[in-house]
């Protein structure tokens, strides 16, 4: 039975709060629970023989689970401020006229 790699454990719980987080539109938190959890990745490649082809898959698997969810919010934050845009922009044409 292949051990556990603690670190990388506390990493993938802390990738599910921040993708929670992001999900429900937490954005000041996300981003200090994503530097905490880039300091804990960072602890996990100081000893590179400690980690193994698995344990980087694990990772891999995590991080392009950050791009997925990520995407969706990004379209929205811009279609939101395209919208501001537009309307500040017919908002000034109507004081104008």
């Amino acid at each position: 039975m292949a051990k556990s790699n603690f670190l990388l454990d506390e990493i993938e719980a802390m990738t599910a709060e921040i993708h929670s987080l992001l999900k429900q539109g937490v954005k000041e938190l996300s981003e200090k629970r994503i530097d905490q959890r880039q300091q804990k990745i960072e602890l996990l490649f100081i000893h590179p023989d400690r980690i193994t082809a698995q344990d980087q898959a694990r990772l891999q698997i995590m991080l392009d689970q950050d791009a997925l969810i990520k995407q969706p919010l990004e379209k929205e934050q811009q279609e939101y401020h395209n919208r501001n845009r537009k309307r500040s922009k017919l908002k000034l044409y109507k004081q104008n006229t």
